[in-house]
This record gives structure tokens, C-alpha cells and sequence, in this order.
């Protein structure tokens, strides 16, 4: 596919550097003799860091080509305010609407997209960690021990925030006294507002270096230390693990994953995935760097065994095989479409003989699109409702899409269902029965509304030690298949309506997943079932309108935008709150996780 693949070697990131990632995969496939364009004109293939124009992009998909996106991490509220949505617009544009695939720094990165940009199919991403030219990038292997009498630190990269230098400088301010060291720094002080912090005696400015002199120095150091607020995967830190240098950090961004082999080494900041500069403490990044001093063999033997890592060999391998996945996608879709408009061409052929007949029938019709494989189908499906949209105003557009949406949502659970062998398979990949599972005692004696098949009711018996369940269902068929697949002695699934069938037993905990919604009076069914049994807590489920953009646009559009039409409500936030508050009940702790909210109620 000469001329076919268009790469972008501009730098979109923001890590800045003398040497960008792009340079390094530029340099790579050049000697690899991977042929690209040097023009997005024609391409089939664009790849690119971050953002690029999206005419372009919208040209390349409009002739079917494939667009890779790289994507290291994203801006965020805690860091840049609300200016993160304006600044995040285009790169999200591309994501959520263009990118066929995503190439990812690390698992870190992942978390910032998924939580800031919306979450991707596995297959749609693969993570490839940045590498080093490991001719440049080697440890001096002679060099391990260490001199107490002047221990040397070091640190590099592009000085342009606080939260890179600050807490070095209050860290080894602390240690005067009890360590003689120097610090060395290498690389630009971009923002005049830090360099005050760089007056320090024992502070060595190196200044910008070529990689070659960066390796020396980091070679000559004997402690690697680095300071920087939420990093997606930073090449510092990769280009001082490269050389042998045990390195001392906070346990931010993607720091553990580079430096699993020692992440005794990394002071705690917070289980948060945007931590705050406010929870760096420079404290324990001091006790950390003593920690290191006092035993310095151990974790050096470590960093020269794990040297190794973070090849850009082996980074830059794994890109060119994305690149050519995704070209060997592009050349079998032309294929295919080539093979689909000649099978469509032989279908009108037979339909037109059908329709010419005195009395057509329209099953003989579906037949013939229903022999085509199913890759085909789709995509002659797709074809007809973009042309019937593009024959109709905006707004009944809408109403079309969304009326075949709703009808596949309902499809899409039966044959989740199927798949799952009678189960459907969100009790797998939503993982809610942990929920319910972490926050209920052993010993509990459990009621549990609108029980299903009994799936969570059985998780619970297994799991939870000593628990008693009773589950109650509207539906025989259910009933019957709880009995059939979930019985348990420590489970007793019962037939009846939960408005008025209540038992007369007391019971600990009462659980309503995925209930609520289904019942009218739901304030009054609260009181009734907290002055019946004075429950410890009740844990609930319930579907939540804030779960998708589609939802309030649905409901301007006067749309049912109902999951199910039988369900009575699906809660904003403030109704919920005010519904618990309204039966005399509070919320304990609560989470909203895939449009759902979950809630321990007292």
C-alpha cells in the first residue's frame, strides 16, 4: 500500500524535551525502511500525537481510511479548571468520533482518557510504553556503590511547573546535616516563576544537553529523583531507569508501573486518578531519598537488572505492527467492498424479479439479505438509514435513530443473555455484585426485591459468610429459573409482589438492584418496608438520566428515553436525593458508575 500511510511527526504533546517521541519513532522506522507519505493527500492511514486538523481527517475517513490516535494524558479540572474543556475539545472530538485506534503511554494514561474522554472497546487500543535508545541510554555497571561523602543526585527534563522542582528543593533542604549531597539538573528552566528554587548551593544547572550528554550525566549520578504532578509516562524517568539509577518519586501518574521493581521508592500522594500538587509532602519524599541512601546496594542491584527495559527497539516495533494491522484492515475492507457491491447488484437483480412478480412477497426479500454474512449486512443496513436521514429534517432523523436504537438496545440484552448461557452478562462486566457483596455483613439475614434469576442472590449466599437471603420475584419464569440453576440452602426464592406480598420475617439488609424504577410509589413503598422491618440498611441500584448525552436530547426531543418503557422513573440526582430524604431514610455513602447510582442507605 505505497504512498498509503500518512504519519505526523509534528509535536502535539506537551512533555517538550530535546528529543520528542516523535523524533525517536521518525529515526526508528526510517532505519526499519517503513515507507510512508510525507502527505496526507490520498493517504488511507493517518497516525498522529494528540490532535491534528480534522478536515483532513474528516477526508480520510470519508474514503474509508483508518485514523490512529496517541494519546499520553489529558487536561483536567484539578490542575487547569474549566479552561480543561475548551483545551481538551478537539483532541476529544477526534477520539470519541475519528480514531479507529488508540495507542495509549501506559495503564495511567488509560484511566485520565477513559475518565476525561469516555471509555474504548479493548480491541479499538493497545498500550505501547516510550522507549530509549538504548545505545545512548546504558548503565555504567562499574559504578555500584555508592560515595557518602558527596552523594549525587540528579534530575532532568523541561522545568516549567512548581510541582517539578518545589518539593526536591524542601526534600533536600530537609537532609542538610545528615547527608552530604549535590543536585545536578538537567534540561531547560522554561517558567521564570520557579527559577528562584534553583538557588540552592548545592544545586549544579547543567542546562540543555544532547541525549549523549543526558546519558553521561545520568551515568555519573548515583540517585535518580523526580517530582511531577500526575506524568502519563515520562521519558526521564525511562531515560534514568535505562542507565541503572535507582529512582526516588512520588507515587504519581504512571510512576509505579515504570518503576514496579521498586516502588518501595515512590512517597504516597493519594488513591486519586487527578491528584492535587496540595498532597505532595515533601516529608516523606525526604524519607524516601534516606530510605534509598541507607540501602543503596539493594535497590542498585535492582535498577541495573531491570535496565533492560523500555527499548525503543521494542517500542517502536509494536508501533509499526498497529501501522500495519490496521493498513492490512484497510486493503481486506476495500476488498470486501468491492465484493459487496457486486453481491448488491446481484440481490436488486433477484428482488426485482420478485417485485415484478403479480404478488411479491416481502419475506422472499428478506431472505436474500439475510443469506449475506452478517459483516455485510451491517454495513448495507448502515448504508440505507444514512441515505433515508439525509432525506429527512434533523429533527425526524433523530426520532428515526433513536427508535432503532431503542429496539436494538432491547436486542442487544436478549442476546447478551444468550450468550451468556441464560445470564445476562453485565452481572460479569458491570461487576456489581461487589458492591452489594463489600457491604453486608456476615450473618445477614437478607431481603432481596425483585431478586431476577437469582445470580446476585447466589454470589451472596457463596460469598458472605452465614447470610440468609430471601428472594422475591413478580415473575414465574424467573422464579423458575432460580430455583432451576441458583438454589442454595442458605436461599429461598419465592413467587409473589413485592408491594403486597411482603413476609413476615426480619430481616438486616434489603436490596432493590435495579428496582425502584419499576415501581410507581416509591416513598410510600420505602416507609412501608423501613416500618415493617427497622432494616440496618437497605442497598439499591437504580438506573440514573445523567448516563449519556443522548438521554436529555431524547427528552427535549419529546423521545421515550426510558431503558425499559415499563419503568415508572430513571433519577437525576436531585430526585433520588430528595426520595430517600423523603421516606425518613439518609445515604450513607454512595458511587455513580456506568449510569447507574449505587447506594448504602441507613
Amino acid at each position: 500500500m505505497k504512498n498509503k500511510i500518512y504519519i505526523s511527526f509534528e509535536n502535539n504533546s506537551y512533555t517538550g524535551g530535546p528529543a520528542t517521541f516523535m523524533e525517536n519513532l521518525k529515526s526508528y522506522i526510517d532505519k526499519r525502511e517503513f515507507y510512508y507519505s510525507n502527505s496526507p493527500d490520498n493517504a488511507k492511514l493517518i497516525f498522529f500525537p494528540i490532535e491534528y486538523d480534522l478536515n483532513i481527517i474528516k477526508n480520510i475517513k470519508q474514503k474509508k481510511g483508518k485514523v490512529i490516535q496517541r494519546l499520553d494524558g489529558v487536561y483536567y479540572p484539578q490542575k487547569h479548571g474549566n479552561k480543561h474543556i475548551e483545551i481538551n475539545k478537539n483532541m476529544k472530538s477526534i477520539y470519541q468520533n475519528y480514531s479507529d485506534f488508540i495507542i495509549f503511554q501506559s495503564e495511567y494514561s488509560i484511566k485520565q482518557c477513559f475518565t476525561m474522554l469516555g471509555e474504548k472497546k479493548k480491541p479499538e487500543y493497545k498500550i505501547i510504553v516510550n522507549g530509549v535508545n538504548k545505545k545512548i541510554f546504558y548503565p555504567n555497571k562499574k559504578n555500584s556503590t555508592i560515595d557518602t561523602k558527596k552523594i549525587k543526585f540528579i534530575t532532568t527534563g523541561s522545568f516549567r511547573n512548581i510541582d517539578m522542582i518545589e518539593p526536591v528543593v524542601m526534600a533536600l533542604d530537609s537532609l542538610k546535616g545528615k547527608i552530604d549531597f549535590e543536585l545536578n539538573i538537567v534540561g531547560p528552566i522554561i517558567n521564570p516563576a520557579i527559577e528562584a528554587f534553583f538557588q540552592k548551593g548545592y544545586i549544579n544547572i547543567l542546562g540543555v544537553m544532547e541525549l549523549s550528554g543526558v546519558a553521561k550525566a545520568l551515568r555519573e549520578s548515583d540517585i535518580f529523583i523526580y517530582s511531577h504532578l500526575n506524568p502519563p509516562c515520562p521519558n526521564s524517568v525511562i531515560e534514568a531507569i535505562s542507565c541503572g539509577l535507582p529512582v526516588v518519586g512520588f507515587d504519581s501518574g504512571a510512576m509505579s508501573e515504570l518503576c514496579y521493581f521498586s516502588k518501595e521508592l515512590l512517597a504516597y500522594v493519594s488513591d486519586d486518578i487527578f491528584q492535587e500538587y496540595k498532597d505532595f509532602d515533601y516529608k516523606e519524599f525526604a524519607d524516601k531519598i534516606l530510605f534509598v541512601v541507607e540501602k543503596y546496594d539493594e535497590f542498585k542491584k535492582r535498577a541495573l537488572k531491570n535496565s533492560y527495559l523500555y527499548s525503543f527497539d521494542e517500542c517502536g516495533s509494536k508501533y509499526v505492527d498497529v501501522f500495519n494491522e490496521q493498513i492490512k484492515k484497510v486493503k481486506e475492507e476495500s476488498r470486501f467492498v468491492k465484493y459487496f457491491v457486486k453481491k448488491i447488484k446481484n440481490i436488486k437483480k433477484k428482488i426485482k424479479k420478485i417485485i415484478y412478480k403479480k404478488r411479491p412477497n416481502i419475506d422472499d426479500i428478506k431472505n436474500e439479505f439475510i443469506q449475506l454474512p452478517y459483516q455485510q449486512l451491517s454495513t448495507f443496513c448502515y448504508s440505507l438509514i444514512e441515505q433515508k436521514c439525509k432525506t429527512i429534517s434533523p429533527f425526524d432523523s433523530l426520532h428515526f435513530l433513536f427508535d432503532i436504537e431503542n429496539k436494538l438496545y432491547q436486542l442487544e440484552g436478549r442476546e447478551s443473555i444468550r450468550y451468556g448461557d441464560g445470564i445476562h452478562t453485565k452481572h460479569k462486566h458491570i461487576k456489581y455484585h461487589d458492591f452489594f457483596i463489600r457491604n453486608i455483613s456476615e450473618g445477614s439475614r437478607i431481603l432481596d426485591v425483585g431478586c431476577g434469576y437469582g445470580a446476585l442472590a447466589y454470589d451472596i449466599a457463596l460469598k458472605v459468610s452465614g447470610s440468609i437471603i430471601y428472594g422475591i420475584d413478580i415473575n414465574q419464569e424467573n422464579i423458575d429459573i432460580a430455583k432451576k440453576r441458583f438454589s442454595r440452602e442458605n436461599i429461598n426464592f419465592v413467587l409473589g409482589d413485592a408491594l403486597s406480598d411482603l413476609p413476615d420475617k426480619k430481616f438486616d439488609v434489603i436490596m432493590l438492584s435495579n428496582v425502584l424504577e419499576y415501581i410507581e410509589h416509591r416513598v410510600d413503598f420505602f416507609k412501608k418496608l423501613k416500618n415493617k422491618y427497622k432494616p440496618k440498611k437497605f442497598l439499591i441500584r437504580v438506573p440514573i438520566f445523567e448516563r449519556d448525552w443522548r438521554v436529555p436530547l431524547k427528552e427535549e426531543l419529546c423521545i421515550d428515553y426510558r431503558l425499559d418503557p415499563t419503568h415508572f422513573i430513571e433519577y437525576k440526582q436531585e430526585e433520588f436525593w430528595k426520595e430517600i430524604k423523603d421516606a425518613g431514610l439518609n445515604i450513607k455513602h454512595y458511587q455513580i458508575k456506568l449510569g447507574e447510582i449505587w447506594a448504602e442507605i441507613v
